[in-house]
């Protein structure tokens, strides 16, 4: 029995090793992995890959579906980075509707929709429209966080949006963040 565990020991040791010679390239990290990009030429304009997100939720027995989309807006003013890296802004479209087909939101959100909200406009200038991320149902209230990030940093702000049923919108500061923004970084 021990000469068994010996040798399963020796082999997981093998596989391991053989796993960690992987070329270069095949040996992404798994935060390359979860940031997924579209590739820009040599100098060309970077942009984060499209995305959808969607779920459904309950307030007072009753079911909705959001669902959030991000794409590149070659329409928007390019960002720039410290090192003159160009990037594409984003915009975020909000779907809400409940069940049986009544729509609650349909709103295009740019990062300047969020311009009065934010304790230094100034921010917008160096920052993309990262995400939105459903957060929570609270006082029969949809709760999204949206973030604004300078590209391929961690330095974000963060704002709280909120829906009542009748598509009643208000943005706060964030008041802390539960759900799930898929931060992307953008690379080449």
């Amino acid at each position: 029995m021990k000469k068994q565990h010996i040798i399963a020991s020796l082999l997981a040791g093998i596989l391991c090793l053989a796993c960690n010679h992987a070329p270069k390239e095949d040996r992404a990290t798994e935060e390359e992995r979860i940031f997924q990009t579209k590739t820009a030429p040599q100098g060309g304009i970077r942009e984060m890959t499209d995305l959808t997100m969607d779920g459904n939720v309950e307030i007072k027995g009753k079911t909705y579906h959001y669902k959030i989309s991000r794409t590149s807006n070659h329409q928007l003013p390019i960002v720039k980075d410290n090192q003159e890296n160009r990037y594409y802004d984003n915009e975020i479209n909000l779907l809400i509707t409940q069940d049986g087909g009544k729509q609650i939101v349909d709103k295009k959100f740019i990062k300047k929709d969020f311009a009065n909200n934010l304790p230094d406009a100034k921010f917008l200038t160096i920052a993309v429209l990262d995400g939105m991320g459903f957060n929570e149902i609270q006082n029969d209230r949809f709760t999204f966080t949206v973030s604004m990030c300078c590209p391929q940093t961690d330095f974000c702000q963060m704002l709280d949006l909120e829906f009542d049923t009748n598509g009643n919108m208000s943005i706060s500061e964030t008041s802390g963040y539960d759900g799930e923004i898929p931060f992307e970084e953008v690379t080449e």
